[in-house]
């Protein structure tokens, strides 16, 4: 599992789910990439998150999100 991810989750404050809903991946599928024996995560994922994130922390990231129509987790 990329090191990456996890740090995109944990500074997002986001759970499993959370990434299963914004990224279109299954929640076991999710869950696979967070076990101690983890799943390979694509390149295509990691760069989604990355740009998840960047649009989550942008000061105008809500009104980009509802434009996409990508379901996240509003942030707290």
């Amino acid at each position: 599992m990329s090191n990456e991810l996890r740090e995109i989750k944990k500074r997002l404050g986001w759970t499993n789910a959370d990434i299963a809903l914004a990224t279109g991946v299954s929640e076991s599928g999710v869950n696979n990439w967070f076990r101690s024996d983890p799943q390979p995560v694509s390149e295509p994922v990691i760069r989604l998150m990355r740009l998840i994130a960047e649009v989550v922390e942008h000061d105008c990231g809500q009104e980009i999100i509802k434009k996409t129509g990508i379901e996240i987790k509003e942030r707290m």
